[in-house]
Formats: structure tokens, C-alpha cells, sequence
């Protein structure tokens, strides 16, 4: 059936997804423990998580140069400078605070949906299904 040694590494490196696949059909809880140690999750607040958010922003010299670069083609020869500058700047900061809001707002809630045991099972059920085909497939195409 299997006539050449690639063949061969070929079936062995997939044929365990056959019973990876059954595995994960078959398991009623959720995602399969993690094989290291738990760690400790460390919650801080609101105010410690804008601080470091906002002095690792600062630092990031990234942003500055988008500004250095990227700003002055926005400004009119005839415009204040510094008056423009701090328009703009506020409104890409508004923009930027917006986009985060609602990116993780969207997080958030797809976490919840993802974790509930019901969804859990069934992207466990597919994943089962997809394993076991592919399995099938590498085993039994020439």
C-alpha cells in the first residue's frame, strides 16, 4: 500500500491526528488542561493598568516619529503650527481611545462567548471531525 520511506514518515508523522481527533470529539469539559504548572493570575486595577499603558506609550518612539513625519504634510503654510498640531494630535488621540474602547469591548465579549461550555464543546466536535479527516485522508490517499 505504502510503497516509498516518504510515504511511510508521511503516515506516521499524521496518524496521530486520527486519535487526537477521536480525543477531542469525544471530550464533554472544556479545553484540555495545560501541561505546566498553573501559574497566579495578578489582577490590578484600573489605574495601575492606565499607568503602565500610558508610560509605555510615552516611551514608544514609534509614535513620536509618526508625529515628527507624518504631521506637518496636515499643516497649511499659512496655519498655526501649534495650534494645528495640538488639533490634530487631539483627535487622533480621541480616534485611538475610541478604537481601543470598542476593540476591548469586542475582546471581552468574545471571551465570554468562547468560554462557555456549550461553544467549548462544539469547536471541540469540529476540531474532532477535521483532525479525523485529515487522518483519513493522508492514511488512505496513495
Amino acid at each position: 500500500m505504502w510503497t516509498t520511506w516518504s510515504e511511510r514518515v508521511e503516515l506516521t508523522g499524521k496518524a496521530p491526528d486520527i486519535p487526537d481527533g477521536k480525543d477531542a470529539f469525544t471530550r464533554t469539559g472544556g479545553a484540555r488542561p495545560s501541561p505546566r504548572p498553573s501559574q497566579e493570575i495578578i489582577v490590578i486595577d484600573r489605574r495601575t493598568a492606565f499607568r503602565q499603558g500610558f508610560i509605555s506609550d510615552i516611551l514608544n518612539p514609534k509614535i513620536a516619529l509618526l508625529f515628527i513625519t507624518l504631521l506637518p504634510q496636515f499643516i497649511g503654510i499659512s496655519e498655526s503650527r501649534v495650534h494645528t498640531s495640538i488639533s490634530l494630535t487631539v483627535i487622533f488621540v480621541a480616534i485611538a481611545l475610541a478604537w481601543w474602547r470598542v476593540t476591548s469591548w469586542l475582546a471581552g465579549a468574545t471571551h465570554r462567548i468562547l468560554t462557555r461550555d456549550s461553544v467549548r464543546r462544539t469547536i471541540n466536535h469540529i476540531s474532532g471531525v477535521v483532525l479525523v479527516a485529515l487522518g483519513l485522508r493522508v492514511a488512505f490517499t496513495p
